[in-house]
């Protein structure tokens, strides 16, 4: 069985680490984020390491073989979960900061003995969702 651990980068010099890194065998994935003007994206790199005989130093590469194809497949699987977890949670946070006027403006829009929410789109008071590893797997699945 192919060992996996993932790590969260450190903070120091944050701008040019990757958010976390994730490996599995001798491949190791490199999450990284960029904030623009429309939020936050994320990608993804890979890279394997390995061993030069000349100097018998670990070096790495961007190229895969045979034999690291399917650890690159599963540090893909496993970069893309943490990515849609990732931006789950920056959603949710987001969504965490709003305005006291917002929230009292919405208060008054509700009847005093109803436990009704207004009229109006569904998802604008729906409950947040967890996010998880399983919901990510499911998403996956339906985007094929």
């Amino acid at each position: 069985m192919t060992s996996t651990t993932t790590k969260p980068a450190t903070p120091t010099n944050a701008s040019n680490r990757p958010v976390e890194r994730i490996k599995v065998g001798v491949v190791q994935a490199a999450i990284w984020m960029n904030r623009g003007a429309n939020g936050s994206v994320y990608s993804a790199t890979f890279q394997r390491s390995y061993r030069d005989p000349k100097t018998n130093g670990w070096k790495s590469s961007t190229s895969f073989g045979t034999g690291e194809l399917l650890q690159l497949s599963t540090a893909a699987n496993r970069a893309h979960s943490r990515i849609l977890v990732l931006r789950e949670a920056e959603r949710q946070q987001d969504q965490s900061v709003i305005p006291t006027s917002a929230n009292t403006t919405d208060r008054k829009q509700r009847p005093a003995n109803s436990d009704n929410p207004p009229a109006g789109p569904a998802s604008a008071h729906a409950k947040p969702q967890t996010f998880t590893a399983k919901a990510a797997q499911a998403a996956k699945g339906r985007t094929r």
